[in-house]
């Protein structure tokens, strides 16, 4: 049997992910971003400075794609809602849609 239940790692790592895109979108347009990639003591976080900077620009355009797919989909529902209010009771009944 596959179980699809995400593990305690995944979520983890989820968490983590969630936490140092939303402290680097803090942060990033502060002095205090530059203070922050300097003073971190790279060699103890078991990164290097460059694995953090390429992690967060790839994270940022994947934000960017989700965001804007997310957008799409709340015009589509706006549109979709649009259009069902336009049809009489009859017309969603023939329709399946009630």
């Amino acid at each position: 049997m596959n179980d699809t239940r995400p593990t305690q790692r995944n979520l983890d790592a989820a968490l983590t992910n969630a936490v140092l895109c939303a402290f680097s979108r803090c942060i990033k347009n502060h002095t205090a971003y530059e203070n922050f990639l300097e003073n971190v003591d790279w060699e103890e976080s078991g990164i290097t400075k460059e694995q953090y900077l390429s992690w967060w620009h790839r994270h940022k355009l994947i934000d960017e794609d989700r965001i804007f797919k997310l957008r799409d989909q709340i015009e589509l529902e706006k549109k979709r809602k649009v259009a069902l209010n336009k049809l009489t009771n009859e017309e969603r009944l023939i329709l399946g849609l009630r």
